[in-house]
């Protein structure tokens, strides 16, 4: 990436993002991952200003991704919220991709000799506390995040949220992609009975009710997405709640109903020889 080619997309996505396509103001507008291409603070002012800009002329919140960096000079994956008032950085990937996000052990050697220019990324914490996102409680997450339950459930031990986010940056591979990442994204929708919208760059972008349906969904180009999402509030479903024990219960309860019948049917059989 370079300095033109970011100024290219920040035009784009702040053109984007002033439309009003559904003739009605917006309350969310989500950016997808790598609109950002370098760290906020090595950039012009008005460039790392842009989401708070747009959040202020829309009167809504801007989600985007850029990469964020700790006191100890290592860089994350992470999402930010801007607002009329400010922005604020409010998650960092966690499930980092391998050889794509940082090198796995004893694979530096590798990537040495092959001259590939890349650092190791540093993974967020768990979540503690929901984020709020224009007066909604949400759950997000970063490109092949959507794999993982588990992540997922981590947003239900803190909050109840109403909505599920999932930023990627895949509109450069191939349509095989984007469709399994989709299926990843209805089977969260499912699981937690909740809508998910998936945001991508150029292609992708797509809203599933609780069920898993695909309700909208963005061609391939530079698209809006325009959608009114209906969130959904209620108890989380017991898999969010208690996870991979629910099939452990499942199977200990089948075992021993098999065992106990085959027992049952000898006790039967001895007593009727007897």
């Amino acid at each position: 990436a370079t300095y033109e080619t970011q100024r290219k997309a920040l035009a784009r996505v702040e053109a984007m993002s002033l439309a009003h396509p559904i003739g009605r103001p917006l309350d969310l507008i989500l950016w997808p991952e790598s609109v950002y291409a370098f760290l906020p603070a090595s950039l012009p002012n008005s460039w790392k200003e842009l989401p708070q800009k747009v959040a202020q002329k829309q009167d809504a919140s801007v989600l985007f991704n850029a990469f964020s960096m700790t006191k100890e000079r290592s860089v994350s994956n992470s999402l930010y919220l801007a607002t009329p008032e400010g922005t604020s950085l409010i998650y960092s990937k966690r499930r980092l991709v391998p050889f794509g996000e940082f090198v796995p052990y004893g694979f530096r050697w590798l990537v040495d000799a092959l001259a590939v220019p890349m650092a190791d990324q540093v993974p967020g914490a768990r979540p503690t506390s929901p984020v709020t996102m224009a007066g909604i409680q949400g759950a997000v997450g970063i490109c092949y995040e959507n794999i993982f339950p588990s992540e997922l459930a981590d947003w239900f031990d803190v909050g109840n949220p109403a909505l599920i986010i999932y930023s990627a940056n895949l509109g450069w591979f191939s349509d095989v992609s984007v469709r399994q990442f989709s299926q990843m994204s209805r089977m969260r929708a499912r699981e937690a009975a909740r809508p998910v919208l998936q945001v991508l760059n150029n292609a992708g972008s797509a809203l599933f009710d609780p069920t898993g349906t695909e309700l909208r969904r963005a061609g391939f180009g530079a698209q809006n997405l325009d959608a009114t999402v209906r969130l959904f509030s209620g108890s989380p479903t017991p898999f969010m709640q208690y996870g991979f024990a629910i099939f452990g219960l499942f199977w200990a309860l089948l075992f021993a109903t098999t065992f106990g019948f085959r027992r049952l049917l000898k006790c039967f059989s001895r007593k009727s020889e007897g």
